[in-house]
């Protein structure tokens, strides 16, 4: 009995296999509606594996062309940087409210009071200005809605009162708000490097020198002027080593490391 059914499946499997083979290289004229129960086959068995839970994750780990799959299954979409979204357009409003700002009180200004062309600070100077302002203030809204929280709680007289929407999508993004801040400090410090570079600051470099040797001067040194940017150069540079610690601390390989006292003493 037993051998009885195995020779019929084989006859089964190798008829199935004679008419796959004749449909294969067979002209679609002699034969339309067997090619068409064929199609249809074929496309309800791929139908059947897509639903089916083994063959749901191959959507997702797999970049399949269209052509591949009926026009019924579609692909998951998965958004670019959804966490992204809001502080980039927080960055660039700040960003474009500080570059107006500089731009009329260092460009526009000057032009329209006294017609000095002053448009070649734009790419450099301008930006400089632009850079370390925008840092700050993503910097400030990074600890300010921790403390709007911790004022909330004292108001409430509980710590285990839900905070309001907005605040905690705040409280949410501050990581990205973070290394935006960071992002543009170093740029910040990548700019200041290139003031000597600049064409501009060789003529000026000329034009003082010139007119020193005009007013018969032999030392122009300023103590006042020496100390003050020393001290700024000196602050710049523990700032920026300091958000690069911060930023640094907040990656998710570093930030699983440590443990919770550790990661509140560094932020």
């Amino acid at each position: 009995m037993m051998e009885k059914r195995q020779a019929d499946s084989q006859t089964t499997v190798v008829e199935d296999q004679d008419t796959w083979q004749e449909l294969a290289i067979m002209d679609p004229v002699d034969k339309p509606h067997l090619v068409h129960k064929a199609s249809e086959d074929q496309e309800a068995l791929l139908l059947n594996r897509a639903k089916h839970p083994k063959h749901r994750p191959l959507l997702v780990s797999f970049a399949l062309e269209e052509f591949e799959f009926p026009s019924s299954i579609c692909l998951e979409e998965m958004p670019l940087f959804p966490q992204w979204h809001l502080p980039l357009k927080l960055m660039a409003i700040l960003m474009a409210l500080t570059f107006l700002y500089t731009f009329m009180r260092d460009v526009l200004q000057p032009f329209v009071s006294q017609s000095r062309s002053d448009f070649y600070k734009i790419p450099i100077l301008v930006m400089n200005k632009t850079l370390p302002w925008t840092a700050i203030s993503l910097l400030a809204l990074v600890y300010l809605p921790g403390l709007l929280a911790a004022l909330l709680q004292l108001h409430r007289g509980t710590k285990y009162s839900s905070f309001p929407g907005w605040l905690e999508r705040w409280m949410s993004m501050r990581k990205q708000l973070g290394l935006l801040a960071f992002f543009l400090a170093a740029l910040h410090a990548i700019y200041s490097l290139c003031y000597p570079m600049r064409r501009s600051y060789r003529y000026k470099l000329l034009n003082w020198a010139y007119q020193q040797v005009q007013q018969n001067q032999e030392d122009s040194w300023v103590a006042d002027d020496v100390w003050r940017m020393e001290i700024y150069v000196s602050l710049g540079i523990m700032g920026l080593g300091l958000l690069a610690l911060l930023a640094i601390s907040s990656l998710p390989s570093i930030s699983d490391a440590l443990n919770w006292r550790e990661f509140t003493w560094m932020q």
